[in-house]
């Protein structure tokens, strides 16, 4: 094919046919030779449509390779979450995400790279997928507001509260539109800003919404699930922060408790409450 290639330039000359070669040449694309004759005739009379449409042909060809690339990524992305190999998925997660910025990519790498602890990698996934969802959904849709409570969740985590304070209560106002003020996801909301209050020393205005995600936690998900008892360790921590000692001790406990049933004793999540407790009993007896 380059040989064949050169010899057209060299009959044709011109600057828009070398461009032409040079561009099939960079091509990592087999051209069958009937249709490179036919490629030749056309340009000898300064007809471009065969090369455009081998072009569109490569270009389709690569298109669907990188879309298989991505999804094969995104399916070792979804093992290694499942075998609590968290670096991992993130990594795989980003190249589905690199090869393909769909929204479901994007939306899990952001949250793994934050798990892992990859923070700046993960604001700019988060980034790119509030920026993808107001264009593609709208600014008001309810992939946008669950954009903006990841972004706002790994810019609570960065430091940076007043950034990210706007997003949660903008998530949490599209939420009650879109969700409804009984759903888990809005449950999770109300829990993140009222961590961001806790964190910027806002007990006053945590706590009743500590308690709010609870209630909507338990009725919609019920007692005995592991997302229930992050909102009572969330809660515990804040009674352990006010002084009421006496409260939050018993919260801690059922929190591990729950979690230990459902992930067993060496998840990362039943690893991070079992320590909160035994830290707290360690300064409270």
């Amino acid at each position: 094919l380059e040989a064949r290639l050169e010899r057209m330039g060299n009959d044709i000359g011109g600057e828009r046919l070398v461009k032409v070669r040079k561009g099939l040449e960079s091509r990592d694309y087999s051209v069958a030779d009937e249709i490179f004759a036919k490629s030749r005739a056309a340009l000898e009379r300064l007809d471009y449509t065969v090369a455009d449409e081998i072009f569109a042909e490569v270009e389709e060809h690569q298109k669907l390779q990188v879309q298989q690339a991505a999804r094969a990524a995104y399916g070792r992305g979804e093992v290694a979450e499942a075998e609590v190999r968290w670096n991992d998925a993130a990594d795989h997660y980003a190249r589905a995400a690199r090869l393909d910025p769909s929204y479901d990519a994007l939306n899990r790498a952001q949250q793994l790279l934050w798990r892992a602890g990859r923070h700046p990698e993960a604001r700019r996934h988060a980034e790119e997928l509030v920026t993808l969802s107001t264009a593609t959904n709208g600014p008001d849709a309810a992939e946008t507001a669950t954009a903006l409570n990841n972004l706002g969740t790994i810019l609570n985590a960065m430091g940076e509260f007043g950034a990210a304070e706007p997003l949660f209560r903008q998530a949490l106002r599209i939420g009650a539109k879109t969700l409804g003020e009984d759903h888990p996801a809005y449950a999770t909301r109300l829990n993140n800003l009222a961590g961001l209050f806790q964190d910027t020393g806002r007990f006053d205005e945590a706590e009743p919404l500590f308690r709010q995600a609870m209630e909507i936690g338990a009725k919609t998900l019920g007692e005995e699930h592991p997302d229930y008892a992050t909102r009572l360790n969330n809660l515990a921590g804040l009674l352990q922060a006010t002084g009421r000692i006496g409260e939050a001790g018993p919260l801690y406990a059922q929190a591990v408790a729950i979690l230990n049933a459902a992930f067993g004793p060496d998840h990362p999540t039943t690893v991070t409450v079992r320590e909160n407790f035994e830290a707290f009993q360690a300064d409270h007896g």
